[in-house]
């Protein structure tokens, strides 16, 4: 199995490298898992980690 996650990798990898365009989203929800603070404070303003981008 190792060598098929490896190669499952190595595919992957080529493949972003080849793009012309890589598009990344996120849904609700994925933040905040990750621990990751809502995009908006109370005043709707950027806040938290958004606010570095």
């Amino acid at each position: 199995m190792h060598q098929t996650f490896q190669a499952s990798i190595e595919r992957a990898k080529k493949t972003l490298e080849d793009a012309e365009y890589v598009l990344l989203g996120g849904g609700a929800g994925l933040s905040a898992a990750a621990g990751i603070t809502h995009i908006a404070g109370k005043d709707l303003q950027p806040s938290g980690i958004w606010s570095m981008i």
